[in-house]
């Protein structure tokens, strides 16, 4: 709840403006005869909106344009105050009656945020009485970019990093590691009630007990299929043939997030689940936002070798979606974009 102001106006003693940076404002009315506000998106601009409250009619209007008028009997009393409110949000001005969800007015109009509302008294005769309540100030929130929670390796020993990024969950907080395995560095899972990791090679799941865990927080799971490697994905090893670049995915299967390894020139993410190797064709790949962007979405393998990338845009019209269950359930979870070929 914002300040409640008192004033009067009358032609000798003036009106009174406030700039509202909410969407309405609720006041009360004491008068004998008539009130009125009139509403502008600046202080001085000339394309007033006037809201006329009067025992009889009421109505709203822009100025050298038709009004829009109501019937309204007793709105006013001298003798005490009348609550109102009065809203402008979207495409329309809507003006009613405490109490009442039905307003008495509404005006087609463009509105800001933040209006000017003025309250005036136009004739001789008389007072308007006043209690406004005013909206607290709403100061404008800068925008802080992540200065800190960068990616990087921790080694493992005894216990999980403080700051380890949470990688998926199989019946508990999966993390994401990585170990050295037969001449390759292989990011894949962390079981923290095992304390052990696992990494998906060959056919199988490797268990891993010396290995490195991913920590900090900035960063952002990206869906995406097959072989395209988002701009700002990050980097989790090597194979350890012709060390090809390997990237940190997440896969959806069995009712699990399973983290692994995305390999693109298999053109899967592969996951170690139940011991074993599943290769999944449509998965999240880990990235890091980047102030520098560019037009080009997609790092891919050059063909004449695999450890020189190229940036480019990719289409391709023979790409198609795997025809098994865990695509329809990947549907759901990843809203994957159906429309990248």
């Amino acid at each position: 709840m914002g300040d409640i102001i008192e004033f009067v106006t009358s032609p000798s003693l003036g009106h009174r403006c406030f700039k509202i940076q909410s969407s309405g404002i609720n006041f009360d009315i004491k008068s004998f005869y008539y009130a009125a506000i009139v509403l502008s998106k600046k202080g001085e601009n000339m394309d007033h909106i006037w809201i006329i409250i009067c025992n009889g009619a009421s109505w709203v209007q822009r100025m050298g344009h038709n009004r829009v008028l109501a019937k309204t009997p007793g709105i006013l009393s001298g003798n005490f105050y009348s609550r109102f409110w009065l809203t402008w949000s979207g495409d329309i001005i809507t003006f009613g009656k405490n109490g009442h969800v039905e307003p008495i007015l509404k005006f087609p109009n463009k509105s800001s945020k933040s209006m000017y509302v003025r309250f005036i008294t136009q004739t001789d005769e008389h007072a308007v009485h006043w209690r406004v309540e005013l909206p607290p100030l709403l100061k404008q929130l800068s925008i802080n970019h992540i200065v800190k929670g960068k990616l990087r390796w921790v080694p493992a020993y005894t216990q999980l990093p403080d700051d380890a990024l949470i990688g998926g969950f199989e019946k508990e907080k999966l993390y994401i590691m990585r170990a050295n395995h037969r001449g390759s560095l292989t990011p894949g899972k962390l079981v923290p009630s095992e304390g052990v990791g696992y990494i998906a090679w060959g056919y199988e799941a490797h268990e891993k007990t010396e290995f490195e865990v991913l920590c900090g927080y900035n960063c952002k799971w990206v869906p995406s299929k097959k072989d395209r490697i988002p701009a700002g994905a990050v980097k989790g090893g090597y194979s350890e043939v012709q060390r090809e670049m390997l990237y940190i995915g997440r896969a959806l299967h069995r009712g699990y997030i399973i983290p692994g390894k995305v390999q693109p020139s298999h053109r899967v993410c592969y996951i170690p689940y139940n011991g074993k190797t599943v290769a999944m064709e449509n998965y999240e790949i880990l990235t890091v936002p980047s102030e520098r962007r560019c037009i080009n979405k997609y790092i891919l393998p050059n063909k004449t070798s695999s450890t020189e990338f190229r940036i480019q845009d990719y289409y391709s019209d023979s790409d198609h979606y795997a025809d098994d269950d865990s695509y329809e359930f990947m549907i759901d979870f990843f809203n994957p974009f159906l429309d990248m070929d």
